[in-house]
């Protein structure tokens, strides 16, 4: 069922819906601008559907970036919320805890560190785009973008943000996995069937 704007889908989706969040926080690429990072918010609906609600790919500094995930947190009540700290990045996620806590958000925190192929990583959200469970909206042109010229692309943060925010909004579920060949990511092109909201 396509939804032609966000307020619709939550009121569809209701009290059953619960909102799941990551952040590629992209640390050790400084510019002037900050550290290109992704900032992704999923909800996942009483059908077990997965709708993309926030793809926020921007330039931040670290203490701008830990700014906006915590008003992106009193705005989605997050169930869980992944925080890549391989390396330094552990650091962030310790301010991001620090900081909520003063703030009285009390943010739930997992820390993943990731390991193997970021390939294989994004790869695995074939099933999930495959099967019609991750809906994605137009609005969310970067994330678009980077699906269009993944893996061959200059960018992936969304990608990565999103690959955690859906692994851990499905730890609660039984998930199949499947195996892809190292060359096949004409899977990719599947989300143009997936455009199930804000047409």
């Amino acid at each position: 069922m396509p939804f032609q704007a966000e307020g619709e889908l939550l009121r569809t989706v209701g009290e059953h819906g619960e909102c799941f969040g990551a952040c590629d926080p992209s640390l050790g690429k400084e510019d002037r601008r900050g550290d290109r990072s992704a900032i992704v918010t999923l909800l996942r609906g009483g059908d077990h559907n997965l709708y993309i609600l926030d793809a926020d790919v921007s330039y931040r500094k670290p203490d701008e970036l830990i700014e906006a995930i915590l008003v992106y947190y009193q705005r989605r009540r997050y169930t869980k919320f992944a925080v890549e700290v391989n390396q330094f990045q552990d650091f962030l996620a310790d301010q991001l805890q620090s900081r909520g806590n003063a703030l009285g958000i009390y943010p739930r925190i997992e820390r993943i560190t990731n390991k193997g192929s970021k390939y294989s990583r994004i790869a695995s959200l074939q099933p999930l785009v495959a099967s019609g469970t991750l809906q994605f909206s137009r609005r969310h042109r970067e994330l678009l973008e980077e699906l269009r010229h993944f893996p061959r692309g200059r960018f992936d943060d969304a990608l990565d943000a999103l690959e955690m925010a859906a692994r851990i909004a499905q730890e609660r579920q039984e998930f199949k996995v499947w195996m892809i060949e190292p060359k096949d990511y004409s899977w990719v092109s599947d989300y143009r069937r997936n455009l199930g909201w804000n047409l």
